[in-house]
């Protein structure tokens, strides 16, 4: 029995070392919350696609870059543009179950810009 408590003392540390390096709340949020979709006329990958986890809670910010560059958010739900960067920056919420873009959870997200030919 003797020789038995050190390996469970040693399992214990590593479980109690794992629950204090595990994420919660707003830092949490992984990035398959958002669904990056390429389908739509113009769409192409997003030429950034970063995560901060530096402050309160993680930041994601998308970047689509072109001519009349545009993010298209939750299918029909919205489109945010700018040129020659369209900039979209979701906040992880307080659960750390979705992403939060001016108070709408965002589930998908495509890049468009103008082909150029």
């Amino acid at each position: 029995m003797s020789s038995l408590l050190p390996s469970l003392l040693l399992v214990l540390s590593f479980a109690v070392a794992a629950a204090a390096d595990a994420c919660v709340g707003c830092k949490c949020c992984s990035s398959d919350l958002i669904t990056i979709t390429t389908s739509g006329s113009g769409a192409h990958p997003f030429d950034s696609d970063v995560i901060d986890q530096t402050g309160e809670c993680a930041v994601r910010t998308l970047t689509c870059r072109g001519e009349l560059a545009n993010i298209e958010v939750n299918g029909d739900g919205g489109i945010v543009f700018g040129e020659p960067d369209a900039v979209m920056e979701v906040t992880c919420n307080a659960e750390g179950t979705f992403w939060d873009f001016q108070g709408v959870p965002i589930t998908q997200a495509e890049c468009a810009s103008k082909t150029i030919e």
